[in-house]
């Protein structure tokens, strides 16, 4: 449980730092000639993120939960884009917070982004201990299938 108490305010952080760094003209040292890359990425970046985010989601359905934990409901998924990747809602979350920042060139936004990276891979294999214990076939899963970063065949 104290995983989602502490993601919480993380997530709210790394949303709001850098909107409110706009808004109160606060925004710190950025390099002129890689702003409009760099929200032109972080554009591409969010938009990723959510395509991933409704992906998995859609292929947890109802097994969706915030904690590490999985309900008793929950079967383990192997297909769709948990065939690429063990960890979509997590990749999304990554590099949503990264895009996020980009997009508003927000320094502190990109380092806020890199605390939650950590934090959600740490929450990935306290999960992937919790996965290993409740499906059999959870350790051949996590052979065959990368957490984050799918394979280019």
């Amino acid at each position: 449980m104290w995983w989602v108490i502490a993601q919480i305010p993380l997530l709210a952080m790394a949303i709001a730092v850098p909107v409110a760094q706009v808004l109160l003209r606060a925004q710190g040292p950025w390099i002129g000639v890689l702003e409009l890359p760099a929200r032109a990425l972080g554009l591409m970046l969010t938009g990723l993120a959510m395509v991933v985010f409704r992906a998995a989601k859609r292929e947890l359905g109802a097994g969706l939960v915030a904690t590490p934990m999985p309900s008793p409901r929950t079967i383990l998924r192997m297909t769709g884009i948990y065939a690429a990747v063990r960890h979509p809602i997590y990749l999304a979350i990554a590099i949503g917070v990264i895009g996020w920042a980009l997009l508003w060139t927000s320094v502190v936004g990109l380092v806020l982004g890199a605390v939650c990276n950590v934090f959600f891979l740490a929450k990935s294999r306290y999960e992937e201990g919790l996965l290993a214990q409740r499906f059999p076939g959870y350790e051949e899963y996590r052979r065959r299938v990368p957490g984050f970063v799918p394979r280019i065949r």
